[in-house]
């Protein structure tokens, strides 16, 4: 079994942005969260932020419905809090073959083997985001095949390159030129972005070692 290596960029459309990555990694695997603080209310950065509660406080696990219930666990607590806003969010771990997940939003994760798209998070809860009190987390489950990138991204990217141009990019044999790729495919003409991008290419390799780009 080759090890998980990943790549990974952050990208403010202006100012410091509200998107995060957060991530941890084990022997067989990795634990992400990528997060979207909601836009046009205050604290969605903040919110953004608090994510990696989700990974510091817990063991990885392999149960799809136990990540769905660390973000409702998550979701209470930032309801609680007044300094922080609400926040869209997908949760995924690696264990060994297994893909597991749970989202609330619009960020989403899919499995991408050549030009074949698994929408992992298709049929989420858009709304109510986390920090509401009443967000609805969703559990999902798949499994890493041989040679599929693992894609994990906020609306910056889903939004606005089209699937097929996604897959294709993610056909590409390098995580770090797959990632540049996905990020040039959603800027405008002057360079700049519509929206912030968080994204993580992950695949399952022997052969390449991870270059983390932020």
């Amino acid at each position: 079994m080759g090890e998980v290596i990943e790549a990974r960029a952050v990208i403010a459309a202006r100012g410091a942005g509200e998107d995060r990555i957060h991530h941890r990694s084990n022997g067989t695997g990795g634990e992400w969260v990528v997060a979207d603080g909601a836009g046009g209310m205050a604290g969605g950065a903040a919110a953004a932020d608090r994510a990696d509660w989700l990974l510091s406080h817990h063991s990885i696990t392999c149960c799809p419905d136990e990540l769905a219930y660390r973000l409702s666990e998550f979701d209470d607590q930032l309801h609680r809090d007044d300094l922080v806003g609400e926040v869209a969010a997908v949760h995924v771990a690696i264990i060994d073959q297994d893909v597991i997940s749970a989202s609330v939003g619009d960020c989403e994760a899919w499995l991408i083997d050549r030009r074949d798209i698994n929408r992992m998070t298709t049929g989420q809860s858009r709304k109510p985001l986390l920090g509401s009190g009443i967000s609805l987390p969703r559990p999902f489950h798949t499994e890493l095949t041989p040679g599929a990138t693992l894609l994990i991204g906020t609306d910056g990217l889903f939004k606005y390159a089209a699937p097929a141009v996604i897959a294709e990019h993610c056909a590409h044999p390098d995580l770090n030129t797959v990632i540049d790729r996905l990020v040039d495919a959603v800027r405008l003409p002057s360079g700049g972005l519509q929206d912030d991008i968080a994204v993580v290419a992950v695949r399952r390799s022997m052969d390449q070692v991870a270059r983390i780009g932020f």
